[in-house]
């Protein structure tokens, strides 16, 4: 067998010839053999939703390997939108925590407060079932007292206009019922 001269090894399956795609390589199952305990570790922790990331520097192996352990097991794991809700409650305690906080020591500038107070009770609607409002923020839009005073501008630059009133007649080339004359 020659020496690798700077090429990638590609892993070869022994069995039908083929190469081994990094997907199939990394599928936990020779942890499984070589380290049963760590493997069953790894999918407990997947059933808790930790994160991946999280997973792999308990465990000391790579993401890879817990990704891989969680495609071979996904019919025994729970559904991720039950894992990211888990996730997010967390998120959103540890936030609202941080913000109470940092309400408490005045470190919220006042004009973000209306913001934050309004983005807060839609979402502590959404948690209840409540009807919520959408919100959007979006930079440079004019305020009313911006579209006022240009209005007020563009009024006051027209020029004024030298006119005379005229008031206008029936036309008597209509005949009754709306029919004309040929």
């Amino acid at each position: 067998m020659s020496k690798p001269n700077g090429q990638a090894f590609h892993p070869v399956n022994a069995a039908n010839g083929k190469p081994v795609r990094a997907v199939d390589r990394f599928n936990g199952e020779g942890l499984r053999a070589r380290h049963p305990e760590k493997h069953a570790l790894i999918l407990n922790a997947l059933r808790e939703g930790l994160s991946i990331e999280k997973i792999a520097r308990i465990c000391r192996c790579s993401a890879n390997t817990v990704r891989g352990i969680e495609r071979t097991h996904k019919a025994d794991l729970p559904d991720w939108r039950r894992v990211m809700s888990a996730h997010l409650d967390n998120i959103t305690r540890m936030s609202a925590e941080r913000l109470e906080e940092a309400l408490a020591k005045d470190e919220i500038k006042p004009r973000d407060l209306p913001l934050a107070l309004c983005q807060l009770t839609d979402k502590k609607l959404l948690m209840d079932g409540e009807a919520t409002a959408r919100l959007e923020v979006r930079q440079g839009e004019p305020t009313i007292d911006s579209v006022n005073r240009k209005l007020k501008e563009l009024m006051d630059s027209l020029p004024e206009l030298d006119a005379e009133v005229i008031e206008s007649k029936p036309d008597e080339s209509q005949a009754p019922g709306g029919q004309g004359r040929p």
